[in-house]
């Protein structure tokens, strides 16, 4: 990252450092360092520590989710999985009762496994920010990164996202929820379903939304508690 960086990048990937390293992208913090007499970044390190503080203390609360990794994985020249796939492999071998064939099951999976598309492939939520639907950044859209991005699958956006919005029909969605529970659900949940109706039923399958908290670690302890 640092030379690609120093030979002109306009973008480079790192992590925060409570986040960086192993599978992972390399320490944002280092990086700036490393970029101080030669890239300007324009990047504020103080920001940069509260952040990292934030997802040090988020990181503890999945910790029994992680795969325990203790140092890089000197073979992956041989199997080529890739750093994600390698993680989520070594959490579903646990759990599946094979953590302690792990090197077997790295070598039978050697030769067939699955590899990253060719194309680089964006999120739909990455398309509807470039396009313009979250609104405008400060500083106004990159290009041509945008209109790389964008391509021929959507057009740039050139006027106030919430002018293209049909109105909302409260009404409407009153009766779509009441068709589908019995008691009456409330504003915040009629308003949620306005903005993301499959995403709202999806989660109310497991929890009443009502419950989960606006905060990470209070959503966390919150699951771990019901």
């Amino acid at each position: 990252m640092d030379a690609a960086a120093k030979a002109g990048a306009d973008v480079v990937d790192a992590a925060s450092n409570a986040m960086s390293g192993m599978t992972s992208q390399p320490s944002i913090s280092a990086l700036m360092a490393s970029f101080e007499c030669d890239v300007n970044h324009g990047l504020d390190e103080n920001l940069g520590r509260e952040l990292d503080n934030y997802w040090a203390q988020m990181r503890l609360l999945y910790s029994c989710f992680e795969a325990d990794l203790k140092g890089p994985d000197p073979e992956v020249y041989q199997h080529e999985i890739p750093g994600g796939q390698l993680t989520n492999l070594i959490f579903q071998a646990q759990q599946l009762g094979l953590g302690e064939k792990w090197l077997l099951t790295k070598e039978k999976l050697k030769e067939d496994v699955l590899k990253l598309a060719p194309e680089l492939d964006f999120p739909d939520s990455v398309l509807d920010f470039m396009e313009g639907l979250m609104g405008t950044p400060y500083g106004g859209f990159p290009e041509p990164l945008r209109t790389n991005m964008l391509g021929n699958k959507r057009a740039e956006l050139d006027k106030r996202p919430g002018l293209t919005l049909k109105p909302v029909d409260f009404a409407q969605i009153r009766e779509e929820l009441a068709s589908r529970y019995i008691v009456e659900q409330a504003k915040s949940t009629r308003s949620r379903y306005g903005l993301r109706p499959k995403r709202n039923f999806t989660m109310r399958h497991f929890n009443p939304l009502e419950k989960h908290s606006s905060t990470c670690s209070g959503w966390w302890q919150g699951s771990l508690n019901r």
